[in-house]
């Protein structure tokens, strides 16, 4: 995904792009980051979109900071925040060593380590982790790769019950097969309508956060509905959900 792609889907982003805070059943995310709102301090949001999570911030802390690779992203989320003065939305790479962001007390990441290569993944914490201050909490949500995992199961179970043999079930169920010899679904790198993406096993997110100065402090699912996934899913497809994992994570 690259700054092209994300200029390319900004007039249509509600309907091309998962939002996560609109769709958590669990209500974790909100709770979590309003659990560590302060209105004397500085907050980031990195790579904002179009900026779903700017109201809340602004409520919690005394200025946000947005930030987003794509300018068309920023423009829209300089619209849909007009009016609220405590907020300054900014278009800039993340990944670039040169990158400039301000000291920042609190931040949240959403769905942006979600990039195919590792380097640029690695250059964007490097980043963040310069912007916040020692201590800072930064709150980051990332794909499970355990739920695309648990998903296409019960994709699996769905196709038993239509009365399929089960190596047909097992097949039909494969959604999530390796795209390329350079990307694979055992580096947890998943074909999303055409999109490579990263998600993440629990423990890798742990090692991956700790090898770049973050400890993690708490980690934890967002859960949501079945029609993330599927596409009117039966009704008997309940619990347990879908999900991100959502994470607290300290500057060191």
């Amino acid at each position: 995904m690259d700054r092209k792609y994300w200029d390319d889907v900004a007039d249509n982003y509600e309907k091309e792009i998962f939002i996560s805070l609109k769709s958590d059943i669990s209500g974790n995310i909100k709770k979590t980051i309003e659990k560590y709102g302060n209105k004397k301090v500085l907050a980031c949001d990195f790579g904002c979109g179009i900026g779903v999570y700017l109201p809340l911030l602004s409520g919690l802390f005394k200025r946000v900071e947005a930030f987003d690779l794509s300018e068309r992203l920023i423009e829209r989320a300089r619209k849909n925040t007009a009016g609220i003065k405590n907020i300054n939305c900014t278009a800039c790479d993340l990944a670039d060593p040169k990158a400039k962001l301000p000291k920042a007390d609190f931040a949240v990441m959403m769905n942006v380590l979600i990039v195919a290569s590792y380097y640029i993944r690695s250059s964007i914490l490097k980043n963040v982790r310069k912007s916040l201050k020692k201590g800072a909490k930064i709150v980051i949500l990332t794909p499970s790769l355990e739920s695309a995992i648990y998903s296409n199961y019960r994709f699996f179970e769905w196709n038993l019950k239509d009365g399929m043999k089960p190596a047909e079930a097992l097949k039909r169920s494969m959604k999530y097969e390796h795209i390329s010899e350079k990307f694979s679904v055992s580096d947890g790198i998943i074909n999303l309508n055409g999109v490579p993406t990263k998600h993440y096993l629990k423990e890798e997110f742990i090692v991956f956060m700790g090898k770049h100065g973050f400890k993690v402090n708490e980690i934890k699912k967002a859960e949501y509905g079945w029609e993330t996934e599927f596409e009117n899913p039966p009704s008997w497809i309940k619990a347990p959900y879908p999900w991100d994992w959502l994470s607290v994570c300290e500057r060191a």
